[in-house]
């Protein structure tokens, strides 16, 4: 069942169509640049404020969170009655503002490994903000939990799509903290999309007391509290745990042991998963150096990792999660 490798495999021309193909689609969107604040059309040349008409509530399928303690309702609905959509819906008198700024941070982003905004709307006494919501989308621990051997071919297809959403939400000097698989979802066509909608922000809006997924051992905020771009690096490093042992990681399984929080903020790491690839330990090591500055950037992770999924198709991918149901 599917392809177990534990080494990473160079790139072979052979493959030449489907992921290296979708590789080379994102690399030129990741260039692209960004007209977030000039203009009132969203990237589908709709105006940005959607009429609360044209809106189908269908169920809450969860919540979100503004801050620590705000919370959204999270609707799966339709827009125009064909466009399926997530709806994070808000009072206006308890996070209209918080939830409006948020938003004027992904005008005019569009990427497809991000789960994109398509508007808002201010009609009433609430706030929605309406982005892609594909239903036929899972949390990436659900796919994972299907094949929980070290399939590298489906590895690297996830690990690659989510270092180019956060590389390019790097090149706009935005940051996203939730790099953990049940914020993470795949769609039936294997795409990966980062749900960044409320969980956004900028390095000069985060405070040491925002909620910071393993705060506790992370080294620059033991230190000095600073978080930038290569703190999200650092839980890329983590993320990349969680990808490959198919499940997700706990922070106080790690904050309430000394010796591994002594060897975190000594920039050893974390322990390989079982089978875990020399060559992937490695990547995920450099994420985790002590000084920020000397971590690598996400633009070199996707490549690098984009390089190393480009020696694998769809299909090896596939043969990963043939036992799953849903496929």
């Amino acid at each position: 069942m599917g392809q177990q490798c534990c080494h990473l495999q160079p790139l072979h021309h052979r493959h030449a169509d489907s992921l290296s193909s979708h590789n080379e689609a994102w690399r030129g969107t990741d260039s692209q640049e960004s007209h977030r604040a000039a203009s009132s059309h969203n990237e589908q040349g709709e105006r940005w404020e959607i009429n609360r008409s044209d809106l189908e509530f269908i169920k809450v399928i969860g919540r979100d969170y503004l801050g620590n303690s705000q919370a959204v309702q999270v609707w799966s609905g339709k827009w125009k009655e064909s466009v399926e959509v997530e709806i994070k819906t808000t009072d206006m008198k308890k996070g209209a503002k918080e939830c409006l700024e948020k938003v004027e941070l992904l005008r005019g982003l569009h990427h497809p490994n991000l789960l994109n905004l398509l508007g808002v709307c201010t009609e009433g006494h609430q706030v929605h903000v309406v982005s892609e919501g594909p239903f036929s989308a899972q949390n990436l621990q659900f796919w994972l939990s299907r094949y929980r051997q070290v399939c590298l071919p489906l590895h690297l297809h996830v690990l690659s799509q989510v270092a180019s959403g956060m590389a390019y939400l790097e090149e706009h000097d935005l940051l996203y903290f939730d790099l953990a698989v049940r914020e993470i979802l795949m769609t039936s066509d294997l795409v990966c999309k980062l749900r960044v909608c409320l969980s956004i922000s900028t390095p000069q809006h985060v405070t040491s007391e925002d909620s910071l997924r393993f705060a506790p051992v992370i080294p620059e905020l033991s230190a000095c509290g600073s978080v930038t771009s290569k703190t999200c690096v650092w839980l890329f490093g983590m993320f990349m745990v969680e990808v490959v042992k198919g499940s997700p990681l706990h922070c106080h399984e790690y904050a309430s042991n000394k010796d591994i929080v002594e060897q975190l903020r000594k920039g050893h790491g974390v322990p390989p998963p079982a089978n875990c690839p020399k060559e992937l330990y490695t990547l995920m090591k450099k994420c985790w150096i002590p000084s920020p500055e000397k971590r690598p950037s996400f633009a070199f992770l996707r490549n690098s990792l984009q390089e190393a999924a480009a020696g694998y198709t769809e299909e090896d991918v596939r043969m990963c999660l043939q036992d799953s149901s849903v496929l």
